[in-house]
């Protein structure tokens, strides 16, 4: 599951830009953290003996605060598409690491339950820890959600360029029926109208008119 746990929002990412993009971020984060750091509150009744109503309180609070360093991601990853498209997506990996040693070592500094520490059952994937510390395992996971990502994002994108591609051609067919029908309404009122005129010429009031013309013509 690791390897596709930011996908989701890697994919909302994609379109969102400022305030939105670090909302969502924020968002995933606080609910992320509230599924790794519940131990929070039993650690806090236990050992510090508060309530547990209290201690609650305090692993909600410790998730919220957790959630900015997700919300900082949210934000670049944003950026980065705003700017490079869907290729931004790429520079997930990199940002995720950073606010990893953001919180690691900055004033929080709490460098449990990082993604890559999920990969400790499977030795092949965590030997790149021997040189990059946990820190690479992290990086591997998000890069390769990212590519996922990716496709997700493209093969979205070829759906909607499809179906408006399939909405012109409906559109352009109907327009060209549409003026089909008006030349035939205009051949069907011609075709009436001759019709009606040699109704008409073929009445005998209209032959009467025809030879009273005629007489007068030859009499002038």
């Amino acid at each position: 599951m690791a390897w596709l746990a930011l996908v989701p929002l890697l994919v909302a990412l994609h379109g969102a830009t400022g305030l939105q993009a670090a909302r969502l971020g924020y968002v995933a984060g606080a609910v992320s953290a509230t599924g790794v750091l519940y131990w929070t509150s039993l650690v806090v009744v236990q050992y510090g003996g508060v309530p547990l109503v209290a201690g609650v309180l305090i692993m909600l609070a410790l998730c919220l605060a957790f959630a900015i360093f997700p919300l900082l991601f949210g934000w670049a990853v944003g950026r980065l598409v705003e700017r490079f498209g869907t290729l931004g997506l790429l520079g997930a990996p990199f940002l995720w690491v950073t606010t990893e040693l953001l919180r690691a070592h900055t004033f929080f500094e709490f460098p449990w339950c990082l993604l890559g520490y999920s990969q400790l059952p499977f030795l092949p994937v965590i030997q790149i820890a021997s040189v990059t510390a946990v820190y690479g395992v992290s990086f591997l996971l998000v890069g390769f959600s990212a590519l996922v990502a990716i496709a997700i994002v493209e093969l979205r994108l070829r759906r909607v360029a499809t179906l408006a591609a399939a909405a012109l051609e409906v559109y352009a067919r109907e327009d060209r029926l549409r003026q089909e029908i008006r030349a035939l309404h205009v051949q069907i009122d011609e075709a009436k109208r001759a019709r009606q005129v040699a109704e008409i010429a073929d009445t005998d009031y209209f032959q009467t008119l025809q030879r009273k013309a005629r007489q007068l013509r030859e009499r002038i």
